[in-house]
């Protein structure tokens, strides 16, 4: 798995409170994610797309699921005895089909890897053949890692969720379960699997594609932005 670093360390104090709207002792940081993938509705688990410049969540015209999965290291430099006082997640939309649709960020709760396959066609909403190292609908990392459950191990309860209809950025604002989350891998780093992205997976046509970390252009990468104190 090749990796990206976190991009920004602000710290907030003094005259700098107001001018990036943080509360004095605050420091911020923004991170760019280091992995992220699709994963197809697939009963064999032989479909997978870790590398292409889409992650895709809800469900096609054919009413086959495709659900998303993005994960960031945090920064070493945020200590161990931190605490998490807001949390926000960025994505970009690049295509969406059908109506507007809730998308939801569900903590994941076991490891997978970032594999290297790519959509043959190049959009993506169809999966190419997995190979070692691929998270697929069945596997954590292709093929001698499995998930407990078929489509991915999740927290059934989302951690935030916003509207998404026509492409733009979207923020998936600061709730409570997003600090809790972020929180809980500061507390603990090895259980950092990051979220799933879910759609509307009951609306037939209604996936919609946010722009990967393997986009060109960076500032529509996903990014998590983590306000705390230490």
């Amino acid at each position: 798995m090749h990796h990206k670093s976190w991009a920004l360390g602000i710290i907030c104090l003094g005259a700098l409170t107001l001018a990036v709207g943080c509360s004095a002792g605050e420091k911020t940081a923004s991170i760019v994610a280091r992995a992220d993938a699709t994963l197809f509705e697939d009963v064999d688990g032989a479909l997978a797309d870790s590398g292409g410049p889409g992650i895709f969540a809800g469900s096609t015209n054919r009413a086959e699921v495709r659900r998303g999965l993005v994960a960031f290291d945090l920064p070493s430099d945020i200590p161990a005895d931190a605490i998490v006082t807001a949390v926000t997640v960025t994505m970009t939309l690049s295509r969406a089909s059908g109506p507007a649709a809730d998308v939801a960020l569900h903590r994941v709760t076991n490891a997978w890897d970032e594999g290297p396959s790519v959509e043959a066609g190049g959009g993506g909403g169809a999966g190419n053949v997995a190979v070692v190292g691929d998270p697929t609908w069945l596997h954590g990392s292709f093929d001698s890692v499995r998930w407990d459950s078929a489509g991915g191990d999740f927290v059934p309860e989302f951690s935030a969720s916003v509207a998404v209809a026509d492409p733009g950025a979207y923020v998936w604002d600061s709730t409570t379960q997003l600090v809790a989350d972020v929180q809980a891998w500061i507390d603990d780093p090895a259980s950092n699997y990051g979220w799933a992205i879910i759609g509307d997976e009951a609306l037939r046509q209604s996936a919609k594609r946010f722009y990967s970390r393997e986009f060109p252009d960076e500032t529509k990468q996903p990014t998590l932005l983590i306000t705390y104190t230490d």
